[in-house]
């Protein structure tokens, strides 16, 4: 939420003084996918400063996360999928992002839009005010057209899933994923008594089970937007005490709820040389599965195609559906695992695993 008044610049913002989600505000109609506005844009942060009385959380009481943007519902409805572009800002992932109306504020009117950035006052105030294009997504994470981008120093592949565009061209629709449900399962999680069982622990003093918590939660909201019923298999932790427990629980889950499809995150550990992304899968029911999630992940991480293999890993040797375990990147290359470590990728390989799940699903129809 928006202050009751915070300082951005120059420019004093007031917001309406009202908890999240108590009052319903005034709804713009739909938006159609490929629409495309112009908007003057701002930025705010986490601080209480940016976020009184509430806190750090959107418009439904929500912590408030990158690729969050406060809109005035009149003009963008809440909820819609967004693809933004046109800003010079560091702090931002480079050609453009994906973004979601999740939040509202007094001061956000009209053509207006504004960006949560994860930072500290003194860099949020940087970025200014600036022009955007704002174009609207479908439910379907698809446009009508490529959006353009800019603002960066690297243009967005319009063949890339990241970008938004589907290769087969198929046009967006709502709900795509209706009637699927699916496990989300980030590796590992530590131990709440130990502090152990993270995973690899990358080079540069960052932990797996915390990165691939940050791309399972980027997901799961993904899939939801798109009418799948989504089961995430843990939080901050293991949901038992690792690693067996935990493993079997993890599967037990996945066959409790029926699922559809089994998708579990995790990221490498190796030499100093060792780079890319690696799919594994065990049954050859889920050999197409871990096809659609390699190309996916190569097309839009950029990493290398360190490719495909069967293995007997237990999450996708238990498990009765489709089931997959991709490894995005080594925490073991310290250039790789700088990369992979930043919000800005987390959001590329949360987009390229939502991607698959689509690709997927379109070839697998369910009747």
């Amino acid at each position: 939420m928006r202050p009751i008044l915070a300082l951005l610049g120059t420019f004093v913002l007031a917001s309406a003084f009202a908890a999240p989600g108590t009052i319903e505000p005034a709804k713009a109609a739909a938006l159609a996918p490929g629409q495309t506005l112009s908007l003057v844009a701002t930025a705010y942060g986490p601080s209480l400063k940016d976020n009184y009385p509430y806190g750090p959380v959107d418009y439904y009481g929500k912590p408030l996360k990158p690729g969050d943007v406060a809109v005035d519902p009149r003009v963008i409805p809440l909820g819609t999928r967004l693809y933004v572009s046109g800003y010079h800002s560091s702090m931002l992932p480079s050609g453009g992002f994906y973004a979601v109306a999740v939040d509202t504020g007094g001061a956000i009117k009209g053509n207006r839009i504004d960006i949560f950035i994860n930072a500290p006052d003194a860099q949020v105030l940087n970025f200014g005010i600036q022009d955007v294009t704002v174009t609207v997504v479908g439910a379907s994470g698809q446009v009508a057209s490529t959006p353009k981008t800019g603002g960066g120093s690297q243009q967005s592949s319009s063949s890339s899933p990241a970008a938004g565009s589907a290769s087969s061209g198929t046009s967006a629709g709502g709900g795509r994923l209706k009637g699927w449900t699916i496990v989300v399962d980030p590796g590992h999680g530590r131990d709440p008594r130990y502090g152990n069982y993270t995973g690899a622990r990358g080079v540069n003093g960052v932990s797996e089970d915390q990165n691939v918590l940050d791309i399972g939660d980027r997901l799961v909201a993904d899939l939801r937007a798109q009418g799948a019923a989504v089961y995430i298999t843990r939080g901050a932790y293991d949901p038992a005490p690792p690693p067996v427990q935990g493993l079997i629980r993890r599967v037990a889950l996945a066959e409790k709820v029926h699922a559809d499809l089994f998708l579990s995150i995790h990221q490498n550990d190796g030499s100093a040389q060792s780079h890319g992304v690696q799919t594994y899968y065990y049954w050859p029911r889920s050999a197409s599965l871990a096809k659609d999630v390699q190309q996916a992940m190569v097309a839009a991480t950029g990493l290398t195609n360190a490719g495909i293999y069967r293995r007997g890993f237990y999450v996708v040797y238990r498990t009765t559906m489709p089931a997959i375990l991709v490894e995005g990147g080594f925490l073991s290359n310290r250039p790789e695992a700088n990369l992979i470590s930043t919000q800005a990728f987390h959001v590329k390989e949360a987009s390229a695993l939502d991607f698959a799940v689509l690709a997927y699903a379109k070839a697998n129809p369910k009747h």
